[in-house]
């Protein structure tokens, strides 16, 4: 899974890198992630860097261990969507 984070473009690293260890922290205790590498002044996904851009790899439990609907991404998206725990003090 991918996750990638666009601070407004005069956001400072230092910024982006404490959103990235916000976000570390709520994947890594997210039942159902195996581990996650976080990479803060680099969007893989706009192929940019910028102090503003982070992105993170997280890699999953095996398939097989995933049965449960509480152990899939699904659950997690509908309240990071949009940006809104950036803007709030309550994470994701």
């Amino acid at each position: 899974m991918l996750v990638v984070v666009q601070l407004p473009d005069s956001a400072s690293l230092e910024r982006t890198d404490e959103v990235m260890l916000r976000a570390d922290k709520i994947v890594r205790h997210t039942e159902g992630v195996a581990h996650a590498v976080r990479i803060s002044g680099l969007s893989f996904v706009l192929g940019a860097n910028g102090s503003h851009l982070g992105t993170m790899f997280v890699i999953l439990d095996p398939f097989e261990e995933r049965h449960s609907a509480a152990r899939s991404s699904e659950p997690s998206r509908p309240s990071c969507a949009g940006g809104s725990a950036a803007r709030s003090k309550t994470p994701c």
